[in-house]
């Protein structure tokens, strides 16, 4: 019976094994960089829902292109927020950063105050980096995300966290788009921004 037994047991062995070497592996997604995230045509606007504090909706608009830099305008409930980001195949930064920007005035050329990097190549699962103290990490790709604006595929989302904060920051990037949906959760208080609409052409072209 012990014989009997084994013999089942290495039959089972490689017909699993014979099954195995016969599957095809699944591919994994193709690698995304930094730049297909932000897109830069001046005039693209999104428009974010929001729930949980003043600053969760707002507006965010490309207002000026040089190179490698992009302006872009935050308008939430609270505040302007003008930011310059470096954008290329390897990364995404802020570079610059201003409150209560109510102007249209152009930032590209103004000495850079800050260096936070959104994301950074390769943009695969587990890569992290350190940026202005806090970590991001790739958590996921290739994920489908239903948001007001619709569906999205291929969607990425990143993990932010500090160690001097209980806050934990997910945000979830569209190629092609963008931003899409941005969740601060700590405990139970969540505060959740969800793209609503957006076009990326200037409406005048």
């Amino acid at each position: 019976m012990v014989k009997s037994g084994a013999l089942v047991l290495l039959i089972s062995a490689m017909l699993m094994l014979s099954t195995s070497c016969g599957r095809t592996p699944s591919p994994e997604p193709a690698l995304r960089t930094p730049d297909e995230f932000f897109p830069s045509d001046v005039g693209a606007l999104w428009q974010f829902a929001g729930w949980g504090n003043e600053y969760a909706p707002f507006t965010r608009e490309t207002t000026h292109l040089s190179g490698d830099r992009l302006q872009i305008q935050d308008q939430t409930g609270g505040t302007t927020l003008g930011l310059v980001l470096r954008v290329t195949n390897d990364e995404a930064t802020i570079v610059y950063r201003i409150e209560e920007h109510y102007s249209r005035e152009s930032l590209l050329d103004r000495p850079e105050n800050t260096s936070v990097t959104l994301l950074k190549s390769p943009l695969r699962t587990g890569q992290s980096w350190q940026t202005d103290g806090s970590e991001r990490i790739v958590l996921q790709i290739g994920l489908e995300i239903v948001v007001r604006a619709g569906l999205f595929t291929d969607v990425m989302q990143i993990k932010v966290t500090r160690p001097d904060s209980d806050w934990i920051m997910y945000e979830y990037y569209a190629p092609g788009v963008g931003l899409i949906r941005r969740d601060n959760v700590a405990g139970e208080y969540v505060v959740i921004s969800e793209l609503e609409s957006y076009a990326l052409e200037h409406p005048t072209r």
